[in-house]
């Protein structure tokens, strides 16, 4: 199921033809699927950030081990040093 809304702003500041235009073009996105597409495609997008985020995080914690002193160890959850 899809909702089209309207805000207030484009009831009060757009004339009639203007307003039946705007509702039309939603419309038709609608007709032709678009909206269903555009979540889908947000959704793999998201995975995809997710796991670059991850990939990123798990990158970083090797290299801060790497790069870390002979006589301390950081702690990566929350910043601070364990002597």
């Amino acid at each position: 199921d899809m909702v089209l809304v309207v805000t207030q702003g484009a009831l009060d500041k757009l004339s009639d033809e203007a307003l039946y235009g705007l509702i039309g073009h939603e419309y038709g996105h609608i007709l032709h699927g678009d909206a269903t597409f555009n979540l889908q495609l947000m959704v793999v997008l998201a995975g995809l950030q997710l796991l670059y985020d991850w990939s990123d995080s798990i990158n970083n914690f090797g290299a801060g081990y790497k790069s870390s002193h002979k006589n301390s160890q950081q702690n990566y959850f929350d910043g601070s040093f364990i002597n």
